[in-house]
């Protein structure tokens, strides 16, 4: 009986990659935006979605072929782009302590690369991209919207589910509150997400001309903004400055005005935070002064194992500074050296905490410079995109092309205080904006009335 279901749901699920790509791509993109493949795995012992997820992606492209009979004019060059990105990693395997660490690690990373060659084989359309950011709006706002009703009711859904929707900060002996993680697991990344995602709001509200939507999007944005107070995430504000300072400069009127609605938010939610929250940005202030005058003592446990963290992989760094250690090395080698050099060993194995110490520390000067070529290919994509939009006169998807660069500007920021554990949000962003020269009508945009309207 389960075959015969399980046989009826991949035929269904095949039909509505054909008939109904947009729809499939949307829906796809939204699965794995909200951390699905690991919350149903844990909540309700469901797994394989990520596969099945791929899957979905691999019947349009074989449906695209079958109909177009051509590739998308992307997909060589970010084929390219990520095979070599996996090459530089894979140079690690030859000064790493641990090969199989490097290999077991870079097999993990092929798997996630794989989502954007498909993504960009298959975003080969106007429609079909603004359906994959429509996803992203709908996955944003459903995080957002789980950790505010969670905060309002109190529910203990972490009990219910038996998967982490809340950290309790003060009983892991940090500084802080309870802190609140949605779907994503982590409360830092579930802020780096939503930071990740707030430029990418921003068009929905401008090229809206209902005033219900336009009310709606506004309270999508103001979830999203109380969802970041209850994260008590300090880097993710730091990265969210740094998105409205580049805002400025573009002149994004919207996010221009997002410190004032923050700050509107913050006043009317103050009350009602966590125990324990604004002593953690109190307690980071007094930190911070100590970090700059040399002290070796923090009062926030976080912090002074972070500063450890930090400094054990400049010392890998320095030591090795072409290749680094070896890609997914750090962890394995954190406690060794942070005992020689009388460093917080902190009892277990470690990450760096910062995605730029980490690449520095496991793939060196080499793969750092490799790494930045991955992201200039991927945001000169998007404003190459932008340029070819507006010469169409797209002016919907030339507002996406645009806050694209935010958006990756918001990751890079907010990753200085965080090591690589969720990459695929940052892969997904990546296709988004390498499939946007494709999208022009000069380019790869050639599906003819009757094909669209019988295939999408």
């Amino acid at each position: 009986m389960f075959y015969v279901l399980a046989s009826c749901l991949a035929v269904l699920g095949a039909a509505t990659c054909i008939l109904f790509p947009r729809l499939s791509l949307a829906g796809i993109i939204f699965l794995l935006f909200v951390n699905a493949p690991i919350f149903l795995a844990i909540a309700f012992d469901i797994s394989a979605v990520t596969e099945v997820a791929l899957l979905g992606l691999i019947v349009i492209i074989i449906r695209d072929l079958y109909v177009e009979r051509d590739l998308p004019v992307m997909l060589v060059p970010v084929l390219a782009v990520c095979l070599l990105y996996l090459n530089s990693i894979l140079v690690g395997w030859f000064v790493a302590p641990h090969p199989d660490l490097v290999i077991s690690g870079t097999a993990e990373l092929a798997k996630e690369m794989l989502l954007p060659v498909l993504l960009v084989a298959t975003l080969r359309t106007h429609d079909r991209i603004m359906g994959a950011f429509a996803g992203i709006a709908a996955a944003t706002a459903a995080l957002s919207f789980i950790a505010v009703a969670q905060w309002m009711s109190g529910a203990d859904l972490s009990a219910r589910f038996g998967f982490d929707f809340t950290r309790d900060a003060q009983a892991e002996g940090e500084i802080g509150a309870l802190r609140y993680q949605s779907l994503i697991g982590e409360s830092n990344y579930f802020a780096l997400i939503l930071v990740t995602a707030i430029p990418v709001l921003v068009p929905f509200y401008i090229l809206f001309r209902s005033p219900l939507l336009r009310i709606i999007a506004i309270a999508v944005i103001v979830s999203v903004l109380i969802s970041l107070y209850l994260t008590a995430s300090r880097g993710a504000l730091i990265g969210l400055a740094v998105v409205i300072a580049f805002a400025a400069r573009k002149q994004v009127t919207l996010l221009m005005l997002l410190p004032v609605l923050f700050v509107a938010v913050g006043i009317a939610a103050y009350e009602y935070l966590p125990a324990g929250y604004v002593e953690r940005y109190e307690i980071l202030a007094q930190d911070t002064v100590r970090l700059f005058h040399g002290a070796s003592y923090f009062q926030d446990k976080s912090i002074s194992g972070r500063v450890s963290e930090m400094a054990v992989g400049l010392i890998h760094f320095v030591e090795n500074p072409w290749f680094g250690v070896g890609y997914n090395q750090f962890e394995s080698l954190y406690q060794d050296t942070a005992r020689l050099n009388g460093l917080m060993a902190r009892g277990a194995d470690r990450q760096a905490h910062s995605l730029y110490v980490e690449i520095l520390a496991e793939r060196g000067i080499f793969g750092a410079m490799v790494f930045m070529l991955l992201v200039t290919f991927a945001v000169s994509s998007a404003i190459f995109g932008k340029a070819a939009l507006d010469r169409d006169g797209n002016i919907s998807l030339g507002w996406f092309a645009a806050m694209l660069p935010l958006s990756f500007v918001g990751y890079l920021a907010t990753s200085l205080f965080l090591h690589e554990a969720y990459p695929r949000y940052f892969w997904i962003l990546f296709a988004l904006a390498c499939a946007m020269p494709q999208s022009s009508n000069t380019q790869n945009n050639r599906i003819t009335g009757e094909t669209r309207n019988v295939c999408e």
